[in-house]
């Protein structure tokens, strides 16, 4: 609206809406494997050949669940809304410094809820993957250090790009929504540590290191 006067600004904004944004706010859903998000990932398991899915490939595994998917979708969407913004409103309560893992949180509900979150979009993750191999797995318990090892497993497996991987095994981490699975991981796993005020260090204990409040850390100088 600045660059271009309110008028034509406005009009450019509603063309925008109504030939992009529209089509997701009446429910529609792009299932191409590239769409890394939650309501692509139950619409590829649940409906056979749903729009954007390619023909080569076809990844329903629940065809049964076809007519629920909408509501599937729906109460999952609702779940990860409600525990995200729970999740903040409590760390504001108790006063907590805000964390690495809880920017993380961010990062991963913004994926998992966008209407589109293209593989291209997932550059974002970077922070987040980077977050989670800063901590150091003998301040976990046995089941932390399970769940931190599965974490790093799956970000190992959907980090690699389709020149090491091949045309098919990239077309099925995306079809089957593995990149889905392991941001739904990070995201519980997120929440549920930054709430536990779990600090991270390096696991070089070499390397001198201050924090700045639970779970995110900055190096002394």
């Amino acid at each position: 609206m600045v660059q271009r006067g309110f008028h034509q600004g406005l009009t450019d904004l509603t063309t925008y809406y109504q030939s992009f944004l529209q089509q997701f706010a009446s429910g529609r859903v792009v299932a191409d494997y590239t769409n890394q998000n939650l309501a692509a990932m139950v619409y590829r398991a649940v409906v056979p050949r749903v729009w954007g899915q390619e023909e080569t490939y076809n990844y329903v595994y629940l065809p049964s669940l076809e007519t629920a998917a909408p509501l599937i979708y729906r109460m999952l969407a609702l779940i990860i809304l409600a525990a995200f913004l729970a999740h903040l409103v409590i760390l504001r309560i108790r006063r907590r410094p805000i964390s690495a893992l809880e920017i993380s949180s961010v990062f991963l509900a913004g994926h998992l809820l966008s209407g589109l979150t293209w593989k291209a979009h997932l550059v974002t993750l970077v922070f987040v993957f980077y977050v989670f191999f800063l901590l150091d797995p003998r301040e976990l318990g046995r089941g932390g250090r399970l769940a931190l090892g599965l974490a790093w497993i799956g970000i190992a497996a959907i980090g690699l790009g389709r020149d090491l991987m091949g045309d098919r095994l990239h077309h099925y981490i995306g079809g089957y929504s593995v990149i889905v699975w392991v941001m739904l991981l990070l995201f519980a796993l997120s929440i549920t540590w930054s709430q536990a005020k779990l600090v991270n260090r390096p696991s070089d204990r070499r390397a001198p290191c201050s924090t700045n409040g639970p779970g995110l850390p900055w190096p002394s100088d």
